[in-house]
């Protein structure tokens, strides 16, 4: 497919390139906003493993003084405990977001994700030491003895698979390239990709400069390979292109 550039009937009036600019942005914007919902899978997960390390906390606390399944059951479902256990489930996450737990850099690198998880998990301990310190309900002594170890432990479970979720997403973080050019310059690009699926990722269209070559383009996938006429395209056609492919950059 050549792409020129369309004629314009006397007394029609221009074509501005706003529509294709608000379609491009629009279509970016989306994808960053589908992106940014997706930090519940982060919050619901390290729930579940905070949750679960604090019943096993409370569990293996109360069976140490009365090692009964009764007295287990009527002291665990009591008001006062299970409020305490809410407060701490709060906290901890809490904690966590203060500790930049959820910020776009631990939900993309596994490394700092780690290490912002310990840094709210041990803040989160400080101040349980402190409010232990001046209350008499003895949560720090139990808890960092089961719930603290445990916890940080579902807790780098619970990011591992969390993050495992989240590949399959991380096209929306990036832009989603229209390469044009000739045969040589685009074979570099897609040399700089590691596999075909990462080059499906960003670059969603290809056209050629240089049709006459297109026997030595390399394996581009599924992506979509056409020709262009660089000496007709404007500065709209270009806009125009790349929202037809659905791309946010050229």
């Amino acid at each position: 497919m050549v792409l020129h550039t369309s004629t314009v009937a006397a007394g029609t009036p221009p074509v501005t390139a706003e529509p294709s600019s608000r379609r491009i942005s629009r279509n970016r914007d989306s994808r960053q906003v589908r992106h940014t919902k997706r930090t519940w899978f982060y919050v619901a997960g390290d729930f579940v493993a905070i949750l679960t390390a604090t019943v096993i906390a409370d569990l293996l606390s109360i069976y140490t003084w009365a090692p009964s399944v009764g007295v287990i059951a009527d002291h665990f479902f009591s008001e006062r405990n299970l409020l305490l256990t809410a407060c701490v489930v709060v906290f901890w996450l809490a904690m966590l977001a203060l500790a930049h737990g959820y910020s776009h850099q631990a939900r993309t690198f596994p490394r700092i994700g780690r290490e912002n998880v310990i840094k709210g998990s041990l803040i989160f301990a400080a101040v349980l030491a402190m409010v232990d310190a001046l209350s008499s309900y003895s949560l720090f002594r139990h808890f960092a003895l089961f719930g603290l170890p445990v916890g940080l432990f579902l807790l780098m479970v619970s990011r591992m698979i969390c993050l495992r979720i989240s590949i399959r997403y991380q096209a929306d973080l990036q832009h989603s390239f229209l390469a044009i050019g000739q045969v040589r310059d685009i074979n570099r690009l897609l040399r700089s990709f590691h596999d075909t699926q990462a080059a499906d990722s960003l670059i969603h269209g290809i056209l050629l400069t240089d049709p006459e070559n297109r026997e030595h383009l390399l394996d581009a996938g599924t992506v979509p390979v056409d020709s262009v006429c660089m000496d007709v395209l404007t500065t709209e056609d270009f806009i125009q292109t790349a929202a037809s492919y659905d791309c946010d950059a050229v």
